[in-house]
């Protein structure tokens, strides 16, 4: 199993789509009450870049 170090995400290229809180499969992306992604539990991330994979404005980048 691959853990993650860290999740880069870049507020600015957001589009509040809510996609990658949606396709995480471990539960570590969550909304805020302005639809941007609160990363939690970073611990639980497996690395699937799921998240990185559907956003198509390059907000989030997962760090091996």
């Amino acid at each position: 199993m691959i853990l993650t170090k860290s999740i880069s995400f870049i507020s600015d290229r957001c589009n509040k789509c809510g996609k990658c809180s949606l396709i995480c499969p471990k539960g570590v992306i969550y909304l805020n009450g302005f639809f941007r992604p609160i990363f939690v539990n970073l611990s639980r991330c497996n690395a699937c870049k799921r998240c990185e994979r559907i956003c198509k404005s390059n907000a989030i980048e997962v760090l091996l």
